[in-house]
């Protein structure tokens, strides 16, 4: 039986955080090492059984439908506090469901997204383009008589789904659609979360934002190949049941849910989709599987290419060029000893793809940060462009051959 994800993440995260609160170098090794661990055993855990997701069910729900994650993942609760200041920590919060910890999408957020493609609470100016949209979805899907719907049409049936009020008037409560919470449905086992990272940079100062090494922000992610279930209780009205079931698939695959969408996170594929258009379509035949569960002592790394300033300053000191990439290369670099002389040395194997580009690569970086976030240069062997990476430093107890 799995854990209660969210008091993993929310409570048991900081059980012991106040016995680390500290500045000092033994201060930040001791945040590192502990919340470290936190990570991975977040990482590794399930999505919760059959018995439980089960109880997320919306009574009487008469609609249901799946997609599945693509993209970069699906972020969801990011606004909610998740930051003391530790090294190692996740900064950035998740929103779970407080007795199953399952992570969802309120239904609320739910009806929010597919609302917010309705033209009655945009501008006049806004409005032209906002009826054009939903005429063209209500075509896709046989709606009769579409050119009825024009913008009065459309307010009312805006009204209608999202305010319950039908001729004007409040709908008694056996006419009103519910939105119930989207949820992960699969896969049942193997691991669901990933971290991922955020730099956030300084807008109002741009100048001095190109020449300051930003600090990245962990986070936790839906891993993409996730299937999402969405669950309402339709009547009929302006539209049917079904209606109104293909009309919200569609918004959904468009708008996507979550936070992000304009980057790639929370963008939706049909697993029944038969046609590969824009936005994340893509026949279920060549749907990729789940990625495989990376090991305990490694997160993603990043992608290496990148377009930033050819030198670059850490704290730490200064890194130098370690190797040549083309872009969609992954880079990762390896501790594979400690400098007995000099304890704020350490050396690296580095690694573009599977080979190994450099060995026992030294840098002037306190050793006690591996397992954390390591600041790298590689060449673009196509623009001849130097680039920096960010990725996450991994020890091995013996080094490669």
């Amino acid at each position: 039986m799995s854990a209660n994800i969210g008091w993993l993440f929310y409570r048991d995260y900081y059980e012991k955080a106040l016995s680390l609160i500290g500045s000092l170098e033994e201060d930040k090794r001791k945040q590192g090492d502990y919340f470290s661990g936190k990570n991975r055993n977040l990482f590794e855990q399930p999505l919760p059984a059959e018995a439980v997701l089960d109880t997320l069910r919306l009574p009487d729900g008469n609609a249901t439908f799946s997609l599945i994650i693509t993209g970069a993942g699906l972020l969801i609760g990011t606004g909610y506090a998740h930051k003391t200041g530790m090294m190692s920590e996740i900064k950035i919060g998740f929103y779970f469901d407080h007795t199953t910890g399952v992570p969802l999408l309120p239904g609320s957020s739910v009806k929010g997204i597919l609302r917010s493609v309705f033209p009655g609470r945009f501008k006049t100016n806004y409005q032209p383009n906002r009826v054009k949209f939903l005429q063209h979805l209500l075509t896709k899907n046989n709606v009769e008589s579409v050119n009825l719907f024009d913008l009065a049409k459309l307010l009312e049936l805006e009204a209608e789904l999202f305010d319950n009020l039908r001729n004007g008037e409040a709908a008694p409560p056996y006419e009103r659609d519910i939105f119930g919470d989207a949820y992960p449905s699969a896969p049942i086992s193997g691991q669901f979360l990933a971290p991922d990272f955020i730099t956030p940079h300084n807008p109002d100062d741009k100048i001095k934002s190109q020449i300051k090494n930003p600090t990245p922000l962990a986070m936790l992610r839906i891993r993409p190949g996730v299937t999402m279930t969405f669950q309402f209780r339709f009547t009929d009205g302006i539209l049917t049941a079904d209606q109104k079931l293909k009309l919200f698939k569609e918004i959904l695959l468009s708008e996507g849910i979550g936070a992000k969408t304009n980057v790639g996170f929370g963008r939706l594929n049909d697993p029944n989709s038969k046609t590969t258009e824009t936005g994340g379509y893509q026949p279920a035949d060549t749907l990729s599987p789940l990625p495989k569960p990376e090991p305990a002592a490694i997160t993603d790394p990043r992608l290496a290419i990148f377009n930033n300033p050819t030198k670059y300053q850490f704290k730490n000191g200064h890194y130098s060029l370690i190797g040549k990439a083309k872009k969609g290369d992954f880079v990762e670099a390896v501790a594979v000893k400690r400098s007995l002389m000099n304890p704020k040395q350490t050396q690296f194997a580095v690694f573009v793809g599977d080979q190994e580009v450099q060995k026992y690569a030294t840098y002037n970086f306190d050793p006690k940060l591996v397992g954390k976030l390591f600041l790298m240069c590689v060449q673009d062997v196509n623009s001849k462009n130097i680039v920096q990476d960010v990725v996450v430093v991994k020890e091995l107890s013996v080094p490669p051959s």
